[in-house]
């Protein structure tokens, strides 16, 4: 069979059907080429997709805030872990649940909510919110908009803020205990002026009352009794010296008092520091607590850990820490048959010695517990207490480095303890 030769002989082209055939296989091919590259570059696209569709998961759940997209009649679309495993990353509908429902088991949205005012106002709302445990929650509702400018959707953020809104209240409070610092320093130095006069004056009357008091006797004896002041000479005989003594005894507590703002207000002086042998500081705070012991327990006890490692600081000062423990666990105690004790050990884990006052007292109300160690609060201020000694305290152990802590239980007693780091490093 012969087979017809598609050139023209004569000029060596191809034949006008071949031509045809020749240029749809080309078209073809370019086609083909074309959908292979648009294949090539979707499954591209895809790929690139899916990563940021990855990153995008692990982004979100790697925040430790609770983030949620919610629709526009507040129901979940997805949540991050942190605020909803069971909607993680999951697109909403019409049959998931409202937030309010879902995280409060409300049937109304709530009061004040930062998604509604988002959707009002069309800008960023925020709310802060204290949790039940004390804690700090901080709200914010981010508006998304379509390509119309309508908000469709609205992220919501909420964020564990507890720790910034501490150290926001203790710069605050620092600032006030700052200009308190100088009030209390001012009004120290008034007082003390007018009381040292008190103090010195009053034991010279009560000298020359006595002489007094023979001449104004024999005077009685001779003509019979006589006013002073208004009053019967044989009714202030007696009385006389017990008014010194109460003038004296308000004169001292004044004092007392002066002294605690005058180291309320004082900064601590660790410029010049030696070696704390603990036990001795304990056995010196005893000795000087030793009346009030005498007069508040008959069940009194002081154990001594033998070779406590020594730490650096200022032993004047961290004996008025323990003085002031012992003093307010003897305070605390309702009757003598409640004891008190003493310890000093050493922590070989964390490299710690450690002083423990434990008393049989009244305990802390829970309610009173995280106040305790603010200036000027005080439960017994009917009894002469400035709510300083604890504060002071504290202040003190925390320019050591060390630390103060309690573990009260109310009606049955408290435990203070104590801890200074041992190192060959002072405080800073």
């Amino acid at each position: 069979m012969r087979h017809r030769n598609p050139f023209n002989r004569k000029t060596l082209k191809p034949a006008v059907g071949s031509q045809r055939r020749i240029g749809l296989d080309a078209v073809l091919s370019r086609e083909i080429a074309r959908r292979r590259r648009t294949e090539e570059e979707l499954r591209a696209y895809e790929e690139l997709a899916r990563q940021r569709a990855l990153e995008f998961r692990t982004l979100i759940h790697a925040i430790p805030d609770r983030i949620t997209l919610l629709t526009a009649d507040l129901r979940l679309g997805w949540s991050n872990k942190e605020a909803d495993p069971a909607y993680s990353l999951r697109h909403g509908n019409p049959s998931s649940p409202t937030c309010y429902g879902r995280w409060y088991g409300r049937s109304e949205p709530c009061e004040e909510c930062p998604v509604q005012r988002c959707l009002v106002s069309g800008h960023t709302e925020d709310q802060l919110i204290r949790a039940p445990d004390g804690g700090y929650w901080g709200i914010k509702a981010f508006p998304m908009r379509d390509e119309s400018g309508e908000i469709t959707h609205v992220i919501h953020v909420t964020s564990d803020v507890t720790e910034k809104v501490r150290m926001r209240q203790e710069a605050e409070r620092g600032g006030r205990l700052a200009s308190l610092g100088q009030l209390a320093a001012g009004v120290a130095h008034e007082i003390n002026n007018p009381n040292a006069l008190t103090l010195h004056n009053v034991p010279m009357l009560q000298e020359a009352w006595e002489d007094m008091r023979r001449i104004l006797d024999e005077v009685q004896a001779e003509k019979g009794d006589f006013t002073l002041g208004r009053l019967p000479y044989s009714r202030l005989r007696d009385q006389i010296p017990r008014m010194y003594e109460q003038i004296l005894e308000g004169s001292r507590r004044i004092r007392g008092i002066v002294e605690d703002l005058k180291d309320f207000v004082r900064q601590g002086d660790l410029s010049v520091l030696e070696p704390v042998d603990l036990n001795a500081v304990v056995q010196f705070a005893v000795r000087l607590a030793a009346n009030t012991i005498k007069v508040s327990t008959d069940h009194f006890a002081v154990n001594y850990t033998e070779a406590l490692p020594p730490f650096m600081g200022a032993p004047q000062r961290i004996e008025q820490v323990v003085v002031n423990l012992i003093m307010n666990a003897c305070q605390s105690l309702p009757d003598r048959s409640r004891a008190v004790r003493v310890e000093t050990s050493y922590d070989s884990s964390q490299h710690r010695s450690m002083v423990r006052v434990t008393d049989e007292g009244s305990g802390i109300e829970e309610e009173n517990l995280s106040h305790i160690l603010e200036p000027f609060f005080t439960t017994k201020r009917q009894q002469g207490g400035t709510g300083l000694g604890l504060s002071i305290a504290a202040r003190i152990v925390r320019e050591h480095q060390g630390e103060l802590t309690f573990d009260s239980t109310p009606g049955q007693g408290t435990v203070v303890t104590i801890a200074f780091p041992v190192s060959k490093e002072p405080p800073r």
